[in-house]
């Protein structure tokens, strides 16, 4: 009876906190592009439509969404699903998705075009229904390479393949240093325990120190975390395998500190997508990413925090494959290199990932593979 009589004052409470939440200019608008053209300061009018939807949640729901909001992400929290319809803001219509994630994630961001629903999000996306948890939602990465011109004829590809390494050949299947949504480190390779083949596999490095398991981590669910450490994390802890580096330098410590909640890949029809859940930029080079007609260049793509890539497809596997006289020499076309948080390449003082403090590969399996 008495929590039935206090269920309006927490309600009220939670609106208030979530609020007070919203953003006008925090760490992930600050990344947002310079021309946008759009102004990052909430209205007044904004402000109430976001304390009106609010109003009309669940307690239960209001908590969930008030635990993605502060934990700025590391935690994705449940769906929080209203009806779907359009509300008037400044002169112009905009979705509940929109209005949510201007509110608390992106003062910029117009339009849901511009947005792309989370493989991690449960809520059935229907004429009637639309979830508006904003951390269940990412930007779309518009391609635009970190790296320039081509390098003198004659380099090589210099981030190592793991897989063409002597001491990470073809091995018996790995047990994966993963968590199981508990804080604990259990033994299964894959997010939700499918038994089903690999689609990826990967392998973390700190300078050109392999850490962790031989074999690499196999991905075989849906859905793949990577972070360093996070209290309820489901996926792959880097922090359970760095102590196989005693001796790191002092920037490999610093560049740990900074991978948070790190990077999720998801696997869907159209290849695999990589999400930015952390607070710092990823770099990223990849087959799919890279210039068009076989361009000697490696390019490195900067994917700023909120932001989602299809960092690897399938389709067009031997369109992607580099001529044998390729001035970057020969490159797997299955392999994608990402750095956390340190860049490489002609505009850095880092030249190939291997110079990089924390990186990963990710091998993908080959399509003939993945269809046995």
């Amino acid at each position: 009876m008495w929590k039935k009589l206090m269920q309006p004052i927490h309600r009220q409470r939670r609106i208030q906190r979530l609020i007070r939440l919203g953003v006008s200019d925090g760490v992930e608008a600050e990344c947002a592009p310079e021309d946008s053209g759009v102004c990052a300061t909430d209205s007044e009018s904004e402000r109430e439509l976001v304390r009106s939807l609010l109003s009309t949640l669940h307690i239960d729901s209001l908590k969930m969404l008030c635990e993605a909001v502060e934990s700025g992400g590391d935690s994705l929290g449940a769906c929080v699903v209203v009806p779907k319809r359009e509300y008037v803001l400044r002169s112009k219509c905009a979705t509940a998705v929109v209005l949510f994630c201007r509110y608390f994630r992106w003062p910029d961001v117009d339009c849901e075009l511009r947005l792309r629903r989370l493989l991690v999000c449960q809520c059935v996306q229907d004429d009637c229904q639309t979830c508006i948890n904003p951390y269940h939602w990412s930007r779309v990465y518009t391609q635009v390479s970190d790296s320039p011109p081509p390098p003198v004829a004659g380099a090589k590809r210099s981030a190592p393949s793991a897989r063409h390494q002597p001491d990470g050949s073809e091995l018996a299947e790995p047990v994966s240093v993963t968590t199981g949504g508990t804080g604990q480190y259990g033994s299964t390779s894959s997010i939700d325990g499918a038994s089903c083949r690999a689609w990826c596999r990967l392998f973390y490095f700190e300078r050109r120190r392999r850490v962790g398991q031989l074999g690499g981590w196999a991905a075989r669910g849906p859905v793949q975390h990577v972070f360093y450490s996070l209290p309820h994390g489901d996926g792959l802890a880097l922090e359970a395998v760095v102590d196989q580096n005693p001796r790191p330098e002092p920037d490999v410590r610093q560049t740990r500190a900074l991978i948070g909640a790190g990077l999720t890949l998801s696997l869907e029809p159209g290849g695999v997508w990589l999400y930015n859940r952390s607070r710092r930029p990823l770099f990223v080079s990849s087959p799919t990413l890279d210039p068009p007609r076989g361009s000697p260049a490696e390019a490195v793509h900067k994917l700023l925090p909120g932001f989602s890539v299809l960092v690897f497809a399938w389709a067009g596997d031997e369109r992607r494959r580099r001529p044998p006289d390729a001035r970057d020499g020969p490159r797997d076309p299955h392999s994608v290199t990402v750095s956390f948080a340190k860049g490489w390449g002609p505009k850095y003082t880092r030249r190939s990932p291997t110079e990089c403090p924390c990186w990963l590969e990710l091998c993908f399996s080959p399509l003939a593979d993945r269809a046995r």
